[in-house]
């Protein structure tokens, strides 16, 4: 009883020392941005993130750094990663929006895809809140059968369907959502230019070029290389160091 009882001492203890940590780590990298010095800013924020912390407004202040030292790039990568955690805040997405004319690539769309219909969503609400909703649903369901079942309401049974759908369109949401992101699993180039090629050797057909800051669709990966998607006809391989996934 006891053991277990400083085993719990001492891992609260360990929680607080970390957490004071990463709050020093956060108000020096605070500090240094103000004072213009972007360096310092950006490896006090790195070291919170390094540390497991996971959070929006962190990632957007590490991207800020990034785009001041110049660095497109991994800039966008930390926008990025932050939209999934923030999608609705302002500052970033007129960040986002404002590196947009740094971008040499586009892609050739002819209008909305499937995919873009189906997941419209997808820049407006973070995957939290998706299982949230279904989470919420799901209770609600599990209240209303008992209710109905304790009280043996006629009424309850009109209305028992249309639950039952809105249950199970938010699990669809729910499910649709973690499998998009993990089945599309997306990088953005750092190099300033990379040759994308058909094969992993220097020698290999020489496809198309990217640039800093262009994402790109992950379908395969090797040991070295990643098999990128940029649009429906571009499609080839480039070394992992080329770029950094969101």
């Amino acid at each position: 009883m006891k053991s277990n009882i400083i085993f719990f001492l001492i891992f609260i203890l360990f929680v607080s020392i970390s957490a004071n940590a990463s709050n020093s780590f956060l108000e020096k990298g605070i500090s240094y941005y103000n004072e213009g010095q972007y360096d310092n800013a950006l490896n006090s924020f790195l070291e919170v993130a390094e540390s497991g912390v996971q959070n929006g407004k962190l990632y957007y202040n590490i991207g800020n750094a990034y785009f001041k030292l110049g660095n497109i790039g991994k800039s966008i990568v930390w926008y990025k990663r932050a939209k999934k955690l923030i999608p609705n805040d302002p500052d970033l997405n007129f960040n986002l929006n404002y590196l947009k004319s740094f971008l040499k690539d586009e892609t050739e769309k002819d209008g909305l895809n499937f995919s873009d219909f189906l997941f419209f969503w997808k820049d407006k609400m973070n995957s939290k809140s998706i299982q949230y909703i279904a989470i919420f649903f799901n209770a609600l369901l599990f209240i209303f059968l008992s209710t109905a079942l304790i009280f043996k309401k006629q009424k309850s049974k009109l209305k028992l369907p249309i639950l039952i759908t809105i249950v199970f369109t938010s699990i669809f949401i729910a499910t649709s959502f973690y499998n998009f992101f993990t089945q599309n699993k997306q990088g953005i180039i750092l190099s300033y230019e990379i040759t994308v090629r058909s094969g992993f050797s220097d020698v290999s057909t020489e496809l198309f070029k990217l640039h800093e800051g262009t994402t790109v669709t992950i379908k395969e990966e090797t040991e070295e290389f990643y098999k990128i998607v940029f649009d429906s006809d571009k499609v080839g391989w480039v070394k992992k160091e080329s770029l950094d996934i969101i």
